[in-house]
């Protein structure tokens, strides 16, 4: 993907909060609708049907562990979820990918996706999703 954002500042952490409650909403919202009528009442369609059934299943998936607080921060991300459905959700929510960093770990590999919004440009954060090493 070539995204980078090595010399980029810090999250800052009100605009995470901010972040984390808006996510925290929209995901609620896509597990209590389902996938069909979220996607039939959202502007832009999302999520989107080009997701296949595994996609989707892991955007529901990290739903709920985003429900549990996960996915918000390096300590407690989401976890078990395909990075391709971690794209699906960020798109779902209209934010697209302002940046993305892999880290490697005794624990697995670490991505964190700084997001922007789509539409409200100042709403911005960060998800973190961790894969296990192949």
């Amino acid at each position: 993907m070539g995204f980078s954002f090595e010399t980029q500042s810090p999250l800052d952490p009100s605009h995470q909060a901010r972040f984390r409650g808006y996510v925290t909403a929209k995901a609620r919202m896509l597990r209590e609708m389902g996938v069909d009528r979220y996607r039939k009442e959202d502007f832009f369609d999302q999520p989107s049907v080009q997701l296949d059934d595994d996609e989707l299943e892991g955007l529901m998936k990290a739903c709920v562990q985003i429900h549990r607080g996960l996915g918000f921060s390096v300590e407690a991300p989401l976890e078990g979820v395909l990075v391709a459905s971690c794209y699906g959700l960020i798109a779902a929510f209209h934010f697209k990918v302002a940046g993305r960093r892999s880290t490697v770990g005794s624990d697995g590999i670490t991505h964190e996706m700084r997001c922007r919004h789509r539409v409200a440009t100042d709403m911005e954060g960060a998800v973190f999703i961790r894969v296990q090493d192949l």
